[in-house]
């Protein structure tokens, strides 16, 4: 049957689909519409289901409440390794020393530690035990009675999970747990909850000689855990009599002795050095040897169900047995202990009169950050590629390799947030996290990666489909019947091959052919179509893309129809082309407006360009057809002429007021007339209030700002605008706007139109030509430069079993299955979540497939298809280690801000997601993790940045209550969070920190990138700070005379203009590479944003500073203590 059935007079768009499943995408029931083209939030939960109120933990401390640093001795901790191990401390620094927990040994100086082996554990652990305390008698030996020297015991820092250690015992492979007050079990001081908020602060050294008091903590009891105050159950400090020997094993499984290594041989294998170049994080698993791939380890402890063992681990042994070496877990980091705050154990308080030191806190370099991680992940595929057929999680979307599509698609295509799909829906919301796709299905392929091959089956009729579900075929289909017939890898039905398409299997069952043929081999391809799929079975044209431009009296007092019709000859030079070598089919139009509309013809046969006016605007139409929409070619005869015509015939009129539906409407009927697709470039500067459809009125009221009503100013004031939106997704008709507004414009209302078509919008507050003129024609160039599909329609389909059931981006649907957009860039992304309806069966692969059909630059229509298979599985250790952080936080984000316009409050949400991460990182470390300590905060290897991002999430200005962001700043940015790519996210959530100082500048690329924090800075530098949105230069107090001379032109930092929006160029080295840095971060941002200068101490501060995403903020937390909350609402749930 034809894909869309046959076309008649109720014809829908492409032909018509009957309401049969004979269309490649049958109608659904019409679902409303939420903003910006989002579907209907299916619950009033968001997040998932919070934790019961049963399991609520202690309250949340004060946000600020303040907290001690670290004497400058004493470091906490070590620095992690890629690996999840511990670099080795500072040299020279030596703190006092202190006893382990449960009477493990000695604290070693800080200089004489040892690494621990490279691991790829698949938990970083956070935690610590009971207070520590200066030994009486340093330890002797090296293993524990009555227990294997690898099993998880109190103070043992790492499980080895590998190969078995020939260097040496097992147990002297990891370095010391340093832990904090009272951070073991709970004990008699009372329950759980009335242990007082954690504190990541590390337990002062005791102010007397060791014989002042007993120790806090001796071996632990074997019934239960040890007693939190008083003397230890089982004695006082181990004294085993006289130092420590070097060579022996420590007394109950404690960490190794961090002196120099003995002559009995050398340390286990070394870790890396603190600089993070060791080997990179695992984020994979096991599976065939094709292209590079990262080992899973696990953290599993002595004696873990045979469920959750790793594949090809033996089971543990009897206690006593010596198992095989394990990798190590990552070091115990933090400890929120029982104590209340400032609270000393019993047995540690220090002599009357004396203060008590200041406790220390974490040590942030031991906090998971994206910056070791994408540094990790970019050193594993150096010089190497990814086949898209190795199992386990791809390269970061920051790494930068070769990614060759071997039958599934590429990661730049469809993206999901599991590699691993849980079989059942009880084992989905077990995990708590959605079941994703992030699909880029025209996203820029890498230099080394080939394009999309494109298939002619039009001699068949077009595509060959399967005859239920209407999947297209593709590599996972498996032929029957020696070849005459395929059964569909989706619903299971078998479907006859025509007679031209026929071809014999060979002795596998496997075509002669399949390495010929895109469809058979690769994930990605492209089949040419036939009328059917087309509007109207007549086939597209070219688009056309119309330029209308208001010109009001703020627009000339601006500049903004200057600058524009000064360098739209030039902007035109940069329309999109299929071949680089001829010259672009697009062609062009233009409209002026302010309460009237004026329409230009360019017809080359004239002597002089035309305009024509209409002056009622309850009907709008195109009075004119031919020579409306010509090439730019054509154009050139008039284009010149017809640029300082505008200025000269309304630059006199001084219309304040103005319309806009009615533009809008005029450019879809001319697009909509000429039967091409295309864009509606709108150039507008002020609310439109002039009288006629679409008029509006000032609703802003900035003391709903941060209160329950806000979100009443977030979504559009006259439904009249979602009605023009649908009328241009049904005529395949984009609208950009560039914004020029000096006060409230109402971006909530006609900011509709650009996010419903897949159109952008683009602001420049307080417009300026002198200063921003360079900027907006630049945003314009780069604009209408990018290649793009239009009059696109998506679907994904999926195997029996998973359903599509959340849609998130910029698009319209008016079904339940089809995504509509009139405009796709590469950078266009729809975020679609997918849910159970039945069990999934482990012995087959889950199937998503998801088809686009679009209308080429040229006019041809194709349709694109990606193709992805992924494994099914039961277990919970599978799914865990199959995660993509980069991709969850992308739905993750995009679901926040569509909730949020949905009238959502943000308090609510914020809940929710908390307790969905909680509830996630619980669940693994319940079913997962190794046993260990309360104390200890475990993350999956996977997962280990999911805190961060929803910290950074949490804290986002387009999200966050605030009383300095205005109505329109947040929707707009609520737009393009809606439209962001899984990069955009990630950057955007965690901005990119550079130090601009001479000594780091280099010669080409960018600098060095360092944490998103104030206390990576420093007052006698610059630093540039780029979240893909906003590019802001901070200059330090200290800054060198002469550096601010070769880049500013000035000796003195009070000299330096903070609206400079550009650096000036000046002939020296500092300057060009400083500029070249910015020039590159605009060029990958595809936008040219423009340079904010900050001068330390400025008023204008606070806008640096809430990009620095690891502070605190005035009404949250910083990264430390949300990690620490997080690691609270865990023991709760665990409790």
């Amino acid at each position: 049957p034809p894909p869309f059935g046959a076309p008649n007079a109720n014809t829908p768009p492409f032909g018509g689909a009957p309401p049969s499943n004979s269309g490649p995408f049958p109608p659904q029931p019409a679902t409303s519409a939420a903003p910006f083209g989002n579907a209907p939030v299916s619950s009033a939960s968001p997040f998932g289901m919070a934790p019961p109120s049963s399991n609520a933990g202690p309250p949340r401390p004060s946000d600020n409440t303040p907290v001690a640093a670290p004497p400058s001795n004493q470091p906490p901790f070590s620095a992690p390794s890629p690996r999840g191990g511990f670099n080795p401390v500072q040299p020279g620094q030596v703190p006092p020393q202190s006893r382990p927990p449960f009477g493990g040994p000695q604290r070693p100086p800080q200089n004489q530690g040892l690494f621990q082996p490279p691991s790829s554990s698949p938990a970083e652990t956070f935690g610590g035990g009971p207070p520590m305390r200066p030994p009486v008698q340093p330890p002797t030996s090296l293993s524990a009675p009555n227990q294997p020297p690898n099993s998880y015991s109190p103070g043992l820092q790492g499980i080895h999970n590998g190969a078995p250690n020939t260097q040496g015992p097992p147990s002297a492979q990891g370095p010391p747990m340093f832990n904090g007050p009272g951070m073991g079990p709970p004990s008699s001081m009372g329950p759980p909850s009335s242990m007082g908020p954690p504190s990541f602060m590390s337990q002062p050294p005791s102010m007397g000689p060791p014989s002042m008091g007993p120790p806090m903590g001796g071996p632990p009891q074997m019934g239960g855990p040890p007693s939190m105050g008083g003397p230890p159950q089982m004695g006082g400090p181990p004294s085993m009599g006289g130092p420590p020997q070097m060579g022996g094993p420590p007394p109950m499984g404690g960490p190794p002795p961090m002196g120099p290594p003995s002559s009995a041989g050398p340390p286990p294998s070394v870790g890396p050095p603190p600089t993070m170049n060791g080997p990179p994080l695992s984020r994979g698993y096991p599976g065939p040897s094709a292209g590079p791939r990262r080992p899973y380890p696990s953290n599993y402890g002595v004696g873990a169900p045979p469920s959750l063992a790793p594949p090809g681990m033996p089971p543990a042994g009897p206690p006593g047995a010596t198992p095989p070496a394990r990798h190590p877990v990552a070091p115990a980091i933090a400890n929120p202990g029982a104590s209340l705050p400032g609270q000393l154990p019993t047995g540690t308080q220090p002599p009357t009169g004396q203060q008590p030191q200041q406790r220390n806190r974490i040590d942030p370099d031991l906090m998971p950050n994206p910056l070791d991680v994408q540094k990790a992940d970019q050193s594993q595929y150096e010089d190497k590629h990814w086949m898209t057929s190795t199992p386990g999680v791809p390269p970061l979307v920051t790494t930068n390799t070769p990614l060759i599509d071997k039958g599934n698609c590429s990661p730049r295509f469809v993206r999901s947030a599991f590699y691993s799909i849980p079989a059942t829906k009880e084992l989905a919301n077990q995990i708590n996290m959605p079941i994703s796709f992030s699909v880029q299905p025209c996203a820029q392929l890498g230099p080394a990666e080939a394009g999309l091959a494109t298939v002619d089956m039009t001699v068949l009729g077009g595509p060959l489909r399967c005859r239920r579900c209407k999947a297209y075929i593709n590599p996972n289909v498996k032929f029957v019947d020696g070849g005459r017939k395929f059964i569909c890898n989706l619903c299971n039905v078998d479907t006859e091959v025509p007679p031209e398409y026929f071809c014999n299997l060979d002795h596998t069952g496997r075509r002669a052919d399949t390495d010929e043929r895109p469809e058979l081999s690769r994930g990605s391809y492209e089949f040419l179509t036939t009328t059917d799929y087309c509007k109207g079975s007549r086939p597209p044209q070219a688009p056309a893309y119309i330029f209308v431009i208001d010109v009001t009296y703020a627009s000339f007092q601006s500049g903004m129809v200057q600058a524009l019709t000064s360098n739209i000859a030039a902007v035109l030079k940069n329309l999109p082309r299929e071949n680089p070598d001829s010259s672009s089919p697009v062609r062009v139009g233009f409209i002026t407006y302010n309460t009237q509309l004026h329409f230009y013809n360019l017809n080359p046969n004239l002597t002089q360009p035309a305009m024509m006016v209409q002056p009622d605007m309850s009907e709008v139409f195109v009075p004119v057809v031919d020579g409306f929409l010509v090439t730019v070619d054509e154009a050139q005869a008039h284009l010149k002429t017809l640029m300082e015509l505008i200025p000269s015939l309304h630059g006199a009129e001084k219309k304040a007021e103005s319309i806009l539906l009615p533009a809008i409407q005029a450019g879809c009927a001319a697009l909509k007339a000429a039967n091409r697709p295309g864009k509606v470039i709108m150039f507008h500067s002020g609310l439109p209030t002039a009288a006629g459809p679409g008029q509006l009125k000032n609703r802003e009221d900035k003391k709903l700002l941060n209160t329950d009503k806000e979100a009443t100013l977030l979504v559009p004031a006259d439904p009249l605008y979602e009605k023009v939106a649908r009328e241009c997704v049904d005529a395949g008709v984009a609208v950009d706007m560039f914004l020029f507004p000096h006060s409230y414009v109402d971006l909530a209302t006609i900011g509709k139109i650009p996010g419903a078509t897949g159109g952008t919008v683009q602001r420049y507050p307080m417009f300026r030509a002198d200063t921003d003129g360079e900027r907006f024609i630049q945003d314009l160039a780069m604009h209408i430069s990018q290649p793009c599909l239009f009059d696109a329609v998506l679907r994904m389909r999926t195997s029996a079993g998973l359903r599509p059931v959340e849609f998130c981006g910029s698009f319209m649907m008016q079904n339940a299955t089809d995504v509509e957009v009139s405009v796709l860039t590469p950078k266009t992304c729809v975020t679609i979540e997918v849910k159970h309806d039945d069990k999934l069966s482990e012995e087959f692969n889950a199937y998503v497939q998801v088809a686009l059909l679009y209308t080429s630059i040229s006019g041809v229509r194709k349709l694109r298809l990606h193709n992805l298979a992924l494994p099914v599985t039961t277990s919970l250790a599978d799914i865990y280690k199959s995660c993509d952080v980069d991709s969850i936080s992308n739905y993750l984000t995009k679901e926040f801000g569509k909730a949020l316009i949905a009238n959502h409050s943000y308090k609510t949400l914020k809940e929710q997601l908390l307790a969905r991460v909680s509830n996630s990182l619980a669940c693994y470390r319940q079913n997962c993790a190794a046993p260990s300590q309360p104390g200890q905060l475990i993350l999956p290897e996977t997962l280990k940045l999911l805190p961060l991002y929803a910290h950074c999430l949490l804290r986002s200005p387009a999200l966050m209550p605030s009383v300095e962001v205005g109505f329109d700043e947040k929707v707009n940015l609520l737009q393009r969070l809606s439209m962001m790519s899984v990069d955009q996210t990630e950057l955007f959530l965690y901005p990119r920190l550079y130090n601009l100082n001479t000594s780091t500048l280099g010669n080409e690329g960018l600098p060095p990138v360092i944490r998103s924090s104030y206390d990576r800075i420093r007052e006698s530098g610059a630093h540039l700070v780029d979240n893909g949105l906003v590019l802001i230069m901070w200059v330090g107090a200290n800054t060198p005379s002469k550096w601010l001379q070769e880049v500013f032109g000035v000796t003195v930092l009070d000299q330096v203009d903070p609206t400079v929006g550009n650096l000036q160029p000046f002939d020296n080295a500092t300057s060009i590479r400083v500029r070249e840095i910015i020039d590159e971060v605009r060029a990958s941002r595809q936008q040219h944003l423009r340079l904010n200068v900050v001068r330390q101490k400025d008023k204008g501060e606070h806008k640096f500073m809430q990009f620095l995403v690891e502070d605190k903020t005035e009404q949250g937390m910083n990264y430390t203590d949300f990690l620490c909350s997080i690691h609270r609402e865990i023991r709760s749930i665990l409790s």
